[in-house]
């Protein structure tokens, strides 16, 4: 069988030749002014605070980010994971952003670097795909409703998603090296596209899909390969060329695959197939690709957040499945035709795989910033397709483009508004709730939220609700545990709550140190002094100040009052803690041993936490009190106590909290004492946490 050349040749589209296209003025200019007005967009993020969700870890509470840039934390970036990946870049920038800014909160830099990532990344692409043949309208279009759509807000106004920003900018860079070497094969303009790819991996492992991405970018726009070579010899020897041409982005797109994988394993981030069976997470996966597209057509309810469902939908399953297989069958079969549909759609279905769910990360089933470099792919397509509809049509192009602008307005305004979600950690799980059913991680987050400003009282729901959802999320039970210990209430709960936690894998050493205290606070000194122990054998003694004053407390109960205060004294010659400091200062106020009994010691030791943050609480109150009437200084002393009673009144008002109906009892106590002219006195056997 003979075929004719034109058989062979490349589609009219290629773009493959070696003159590059030439990039006007009015585009850069179009590119500068898409920049500045996605970062004006921005702008109010920088008034906003951190959430909870990872910029613990990414940002404020990680000792190797907050310090900035030093010769350990340059080397703990390289070397260690966060938050179950390993991205050194990210971290190498948020550890810039902290030397350059701080950590203070609102974190006004960190939130400004986002969004000036953002904004370049917009003209970025614009620039990308004028290099790679697309008409300035169709590229404005795309950078445009990339930049503004609501969907991207997620990757801009959450600090942590730095990682988004950053391997979509070395992704987008790459496509432009990529058209580059194109037009002027050489090892030079190779090493660029390498060097891009690198670059974005160390900023996030999605990047892994790129050489794909490439391989599409060879059928179109670039015509360097045909969808149909596959179908004779001539076609297939071009095929293995350009996939040999690419073995090394492979190569590095498989190690970042495992070395992803592997850090996540051991991070304990990847979820079973007894959790998540393999049928499961393809049906998910399945109705993700539609959801995703629905949620870029219409982008409402938008939220993070998004809950895996207890169980699927198989009417939704069989209409996401339809909608999928269709467009797929759809622009295969006008591959030839029109290949831009079907290299934007593989774009899509391609780049969203590390994320979709096949291998389950966590329990959301979905996540805004996963679209952020997927969506480009559908973009394009679709404004390929409308820009040779209207092609040479006047009418309609100025139809089309008034219909576009007004579009992308919309779209500014939305994100705007979705942008005030982030505002607070409070606003941003309360809108999960609003527009979400059975969200687990959001009563979870709500609840840390609510404890953070000590509102466990109205946290206890939502951890409650939060566990019964996600019954494998070991630190919903701590952090329920926790708050429950923080109240001093339904202690026999907090205890079952730490054990279930240490079950599914939470670290030990903070679990012994509260499980230990609260079983002190029972008087199971008995049950509780093996989980002490372990407590305070561990090199991360000193984050848990708790087991000292716990043991503190068994110990002087059990007769070893010397030894009580031994334990305290030398905790606080190595780090000092305001809650130890003021167990040791009761013992000397208020001591019925008049040989341990030391007022003056008692107020040095008081008037050492002045200055601590936690220098109001009425339990510290309730100490200089008792320090003050050892020192014969009752009026005062009187004067503090009184202070302390209305403090813990109002927390008791507030909360309804064991802890501090106890201390106003106590504080009852300890005014009719100084009434009568008589300091504080009590036993160990009266001790309590």
């Amino acid at each position: 069988m003979t075929h004719t050349k034109a058989a062979h040749s490349l589609p009219e589209t290629s773009l493959s030749s070696a003159t590059a296209p030439s990039i006007p003025v009015s585009a850069w200019l179009v590119a500068l002014v898409l920049g500045l007005l996605t970062f004006v967009l921005y702008l109010p993020t920088r008034h906003y605070a951190f959430v909870t969700l990872d910029d613990p870890y990414y940002v404020y509470a990680n000792p190797h980010v907050a310090i900035g840039w030093t010769s350990d934390s340059l080397r703990w970036a390289l070397t260690e994971p966060v938050a179950a990946n390993w991205h050194p870049l990210t971290m190498l920038s948020h550890m810039l952003d902290s030397e350059l800014y701080g950590v203070a909160n609102p974190p006004a830099g960190h939130h400004l670097t986002n969004a000036a990532l953002h904004a370049v990344n917009a003209s970025l692409l614009l620039v990308a795909l004028l290099m790679l043949g697309s008409r300035a309208w169709v590229a404005t279009v795309v950078a445009a409703g990339f930049a503004w759509h609501p969907l991207r807000v997620e990757s801009v106004a959450w600090i942590s998603e730095r990682k988004d920003l950053l391997a979509g900018m070395f992704w987008i860079a790459t496509l432009a090296a990529y058209a580059w070497y194109v037009r002027r094969p050489g090892w030079g303009r190779y090493l660029a596209v390498v060097a891009g790819m690198v670059l974005g991996l160390l900023s996030k492992p999605m990047v892994v899909t790129l050489p794909f991405v490439l391989l599409l970018l060879d059928v179109w726009p670039l015509g360097r390969m045909r969808w149909d070579d596959v179908f004779d010899r001539q076609g297939r020897l071009r095929f293995a060329h350009r996939v040999l041409e690419k073995l090394p982005l492979f190569a590095l797109a498989a190690a970042g695959s495992v070395v992803t994988f592997l850090v996540q394993r051991s991070q304990g981030a990847v979820e079973g197939l007894d959790a998540f069976p393999l049928p499961r997470r393809v049906a998910q996966a399945v109705i993700a690709y539609a959801e995703y597209l629905a949620m870029m057509i219409r982008p409402e309810d938008l939220a993070i957040p998004y809950p895996t469902p207890q169980a699927l939908n198989t009417g939704e399953l069989a209409l996401c499945a339809g909608v999928v297989v269709l467009i797929t069958l759809l622009v295969l079969w006008l591959r030839n035709r029109l290949p831009w549909l079907s290299v934007g759609w593989l774009w899509y279905l391609g780049t969203l795989v590390p994320v979709i769910g096949l291998v389950q990360v966590g329990t959301q089933s979905m996540a805004d910033r996963y679209t952020y470099l997927p969506m480009i792919g559908v973009l394009w397509a679709l404004a390929e397709t409308l820009d040779r509809s209207i092609a040479g049509r006047r009418g309609l192009r100025v139809l089309a483009s008034v219909c576009l602008l007004a579009m992308g307005a919309s779209y500014y305004i939305a994100s705007r508004e979705q942008m005030t979600y982030w505002s607070s950690p409070q606003t941003l799980f309360a809108r999960a709730l609003s527009v979400t059913r059975d969200n687990g991680a959001a009563h979870l987050g709500m609840a840390n939220e609510l404890a953070a400003v000590g509102d466990f009282r109205a946290a206890l729901p939502h951890y409650e609700r939060g566990t019964q959802l996600e019954p494998r999320r070991a630190v919903g039970f701590f952090n329920y545990g926790v708050s429950l210990w923080e109240r001093r209430e339904a202690l026999d709960r907090a205890v079952e709550l730490f054990n279930r936690a240490q079950k599914l894998g939470y670290p030990h050493e903070p679990i012994d140190a509260l499980m230990g205290a609260a079983l002190v606070a029972q008087g199971r000194d008995e049950a509780a002094a093996p989980r002490l122990a372990l407590a305070l054998q561990s090199p991360e003694t000193a984050q848990f100040p708790v087991a000292v004053a716990a043991t503190g407390v068994m110990l002087a109960r059990g007769g070893k009052l010397n030894e009580a205060i031994a334990l305290y004294e030398d905790f606080l010659r190595a780090k000092y803690d305001l809650v130890i400091a003021d167990r040791l200062a009761w013992i000397r106020a208020t001591s019925t041993d008049d040989t341990l009994r030391n007022g003056a010691a008692a107020l040095a030791l008081v008037a050492r936490g002045e200055e601590a943050p936690e220098a109001g609480n009425p339990e510290h109150l309730a100490v200089r009190a008792a320090a003050l009437a050892e020192n014969g200084e009752l009026v005062p002393a009187i004067d503090v106590a009184t202070e302390a009673l209305r403090r813990a009144r109002q927390l008791d008002e507030a909360q309804a909290a064991p802890r501090w109906k106890h201390l106003i009892e106590r504080l009852r106590g300890q005014l009719e004492r100084y009434g009568n002219r008589q300091p504080m006195r009590e036993s160990p056997a009266q001790w309590s946490l």
